[in-house]
């Protein structure tokens, strides 16, 4: 780029996504709508190059404590003493200088992706804190001062290869799922009386099963069975029995292309509990839902973003009984939250309840002296030895389950740099991290006042014709 007559004649645009531009929002402190200067976007640039040289510590380390490793195989078994000759006919010694000198290439897929402390013990073998040599002392201070969630994070074994790799011009094609043929709806006569009367006894009959309970037939199934969590670990949420019904799949073909979104909820002033229908059955049972004075039908959408109106409230649009009575549970709108793939939580204290419900440590609850798992999981033992504050019905670490359950919701697109990206990956969150996301707060719409949601047609009193809601 040719900037040799800038500011005399010629002028420099900076143009950048969405995200971006709310990044160098947040960091300048100022609203999205402000004007950005020059100034901004290079601040937020340095900004980044220091928050990539940061992230990069433990390479460059891992590169050091290398390099001192094969300096000591190389005094040890080709000293400077030795004559070329002796060195060519140890055929033993050149044998055992290959093997050491060179570093593992291949690993098995569980040892790159699994959940396991490989590179920090990779690190701890390399260290010699009893050296005296100047470069392995500065590595050892180096290593003492990184924080040892960026070792787990680190690419340590791509890098390399990643900066030296030719651009290569590639052509993304999507498989799109084969076609397949839609079930037919039906609405059930129990949760029609379920809506009618709004009891438990009368939920349970409503041919209702836990939400959860539709991810044993993704491909999910596996790492829900390997970890050992059960559906019904994740009470007060349930489904319709027309909810997970969307095709017909030949065998015993996963159904990740076919899962229903999460928009439609029921709530009961009798109990705590929530119920997703589908939008057939939504609109089928609208006239009873209107009718009914102890059930309410929520409009619900999962945060995929920060500037996201947050619908965990489940008072932005509601049909049916009046305000008023009990709300819906924390412990359900969370589990909707999971459910149905939010990628951001509302502060820090949603972030320590929901660690405290997986079983993970956090800042206010410790294992002690005890050792916990690489992602933060502790075991139920050790929960029970420690008094963990609250109950948490996990048998095995959640976060391998909860990443299938992302990714399924997610079709595939990235979520690694959100609030639950961070959490499933066994890091941890900062305060600052939260920052623009309890700003704006969804608005109460009441039906029978003059507002409408996204996607509704409205018909005008003055004509017949009829308007769709955008915004």
């Amino acid at each position: 780029m040719r900037l040799r007559n800038l500011g005399n004649g010629h002028s420099l645009c900076f143009v950048s996504p969405t995200e971006v531009h709310r990044s160098i929002c947040d960091l300048k402190g100022c609203e999205y709508t402000d004007d950005l200067t020059s100034f901004d976007v290079l601040a937020w640039c340095m900004e980044q190059t220091c928050q990539s040289l940061e992230i990069a510590r433990p390479l460059r380390a891992m590169h050091g404590l290398e390099h001192v490793r094969q300096q000591r195989v190389l005094r040890e078994l080709l000293p400077a003493t030795s004559t070329s000759s002796e060195l060519i006919s140890d055929d033993s010694r050149i044998q055992r200088f290959w093997e050491e000198i060179q570093e593992d290439e291949s690993r098995s897929l569980e040892l790159l992706y699994g959940v396991h402390e490989e590179r920090i013990g990779a690190f701890k073998r390399l260290l010699d804190r009893e050296s005296v040599e100047p470069t392995m002392q500065h590595l050892v201070t180096e290593y003492d001062s990184m924080n040892k969630t960026r070792l787990e994070d680190c690419t340590v074994d791509n890098e390399q290869e990643r900066e030296l790799a030719h651009e290569i011009e590639r052509q993304r094609q999507v498989e799109k799922p084969k076609a397949a043929k839609a079930c037919k709806h039906n609405v059930s006569k129990e949760l029609a009386r379920y809506i009618e009367t709004g009891t438990d006894g009368a939920f349970c009959n409503s041919a209702v099963k836990h939400a959860f309970s539709i991810f044993a037939d993704t491909s999910a199934q596996e790492v829900m069975k390997k970890q050992k969590v059960s559906a019904n670990a994740f009470a007060d949420l349930y489904v319709s029995h027309d909810y997970p019904r969307t095709v017909t799949l030949q065998g015993q073909s996963p159904i990740d292309d076919f899962l229903r979104p999460a928009n439609w909820v029921l709530s009961s002033f009798e109990h705590n509990k929530l119920l997703l229908i589908s939008q057939y059955e939504a609109n089928e049972l609208m006239p009873l839902i209107r009718k009914s004075t102890k059930i309410r039908l929520h409009t619900f959408a999962p945060r995929l973003n920060k500037a996201m109106v947050s619908f965990d409230d489940m008072d932005f649009y509601t049909i049916g009984a009046p305000p008023g009575g009990s709300s819906c549970s924390d412990a359900a709108v969370r589990n909707l939250n999971l459910f149905a793939g939010s990628l951001y939580l509302e502060d820090a204290a949603s972030y320590d309840s929901l660690r405290c419900f997986l079983g993970l440590v956090s800042q206010s609850r410790r294992a002690g002296e005890f050792a916990v798992n690489s992602d933060g999981y502790v075991d139920p033992d050790v929960r029970k030895i420690v008094g963990w504050p609250s109950a948490s019905p996990f048998k095995g670490s959640p976060l391998p389950f909860l990443k299938e359950v992302c990714s399924l919701r997610r079709g595939g697109k990235g979520f690694a740099q959100t609030h639950i990206g961070h959490l499933v990956e066994g890091r941890a969150l900062r305060q600052d991290a939260f920052d623009g996301c309890n700003e704006e707060k969804g608005k109460k719409v009441v039906e029978g006042e003059d507002h409408h949601v996204p996607g509704e047609w409205v018909s005008s009193s003055s004509s017949s014709e009829q308007t769709l809601v955008l915004r």
